[in-house]
């Protein structure tokens, strides 16, 4: 048996990175594009694109997770509010099952880049955590106790 894949999606103020991972963190597709001065609507459309090329290469993806630069309203799946985005109360998770067939889990980019050092990486096997990003803009995600 295949083990299961995912779309991880990295949507920054400058570029919309996409991969597709296994189990085991191999990388089997990536794309990348550019995010500037993208409307709100250009934002979704790039959104759902980079998700189906990501699933048509490859089909045993299971679900997609996208980490956005912005308040994000966790239980709605909906990005309330970003900087350097054109991203207001948009139901980002909602519209892209929607569009694409797929479950989507979207949550703040600092916050899933702490849970990746978590799990996975620097952080992996303590409690707490802290995770800063700096990019466009500046993040950050804090671990206590095992919990985001």
């Amino acid at each position: 048996m295949t083990p299961p894949e995912a779309i991880g999606v990295d949507l920054g103020g400058t570029k919309l990175l996409t991969g597709v991972v296994d189990a085991d963190l191999k990388v089997h597709h990536e794309s990348r594009e550019s995010s500037t001065g993208a409307s709100e609507e250009e934002v979704l459309q790039a959104l759902e694109e980079e998700i189906l090329e990501a699933k048509q290469a490859r089909p045993d993806a299971v679900a997609a997770g996208i980490g956005i630069p912005c308040t994000i309203d966790r239980e709605r799946g909906v990005a309330i509010n970003a900087v350097n985005l054109e991203i207001t109360d948009v139901p980002i998770r909602d519209l892209l099952r929607e569009r694409t067939g797929m479950d989507v889990y979207v949550d703040n980019d600092a916050n899933v880049a702490a849970l990746a050092e978590h799990r996975f990486g620097a952080a992996k096997d303590t409690s707490n955590a802290v995770m800063l990003t700096i990019g466009t803009g500046i993040g950050g995600g804090v671990i206590i106790d095992g919990e985001l």
